[in-house]
């Protein structure tokens, strides 16, 4: 019962949570402020193509609705900091995953970013414990995503029956032959 981040009603709740945190970017309540800000850090990320991309990549995270924007967005319409607190999580649950299926770093934004997730973890962990127990667990979910694959154990499979003492000799009289030939143009010089 997943969600995807193509869906419309997933773009309509990031739309709208881009507005909603742009309006607040100037508010007297200085604790929606911050997380308007917080969450304008990575707004660059949200193109079309980045879409695209964590469609593809976010195999883990999308099996869970709870971490679909629109959740938040609902259920928290009329408490602004919680749904730009909630929604943040998930964001940085969607970069987690992203960066570490890539294999590469994170981009500057997002390191201040993860920065205030963190600290709203060591704050607030029960309040938000699915979500940051998820967090914590999603490496492990992705390395066995990836190492339970059928065709990579196939592929292990396959290796380990296989005796490649026979290409391990060819090697070494291949090389015991170039050298044989190299000491002959050397003496034939």
């Amino acid at each position: 019962m997943g969600f995807s981040v193509k869906s419309e009603e997933f773009n309509l709740a990031l739309n709208n949570l881009k507005k909603i945190t742009s309006e607040n970017l100037q508010s007297e309540d200085e604790e929606l402020k911050k997380w308007a800000s917080i969450f304008r850090l990575i707004r660059p990320f949200f193109t079309h193509e980045a879409i695209d991309l964590l469609e593809k990549e976010l195999i883990e995270t999308q099996k869970w609705k709870l971490f679909d924007l629109e959740v938040p967005y609902t259920e928290q319409k009329d408490n602004l900091i919680e749904l730009i607190k909630i929604s943040s999580i998930n964001i940085c649950i969607y970069l987690q995953e992203y960066y570490f299926r890539k294999g590469i770093e994170e981009e500057l934004f997002t390191r201040k970013f993860y920065g205030a997730i963190y600290n709203l973890k060591f704050n607030e962990y029960q309040k938000y414990k699915a979500h940051f127990d998820f967090l914590d667990e999603l490496p492990y979910r992705i390395c066995k995503d990836i190492y339970g694959n059928s065709k990579l154990n196939e592929i292990r499979k396959f290796l380990e029956e296989k005796d490649f003492s026979n290409f391990q000799n060819y090697v070494e009289k291949s090389e015991t032959t170039y050298k044989k030939i190299e000491n002959w143009e050397n003496s034939l010089d």
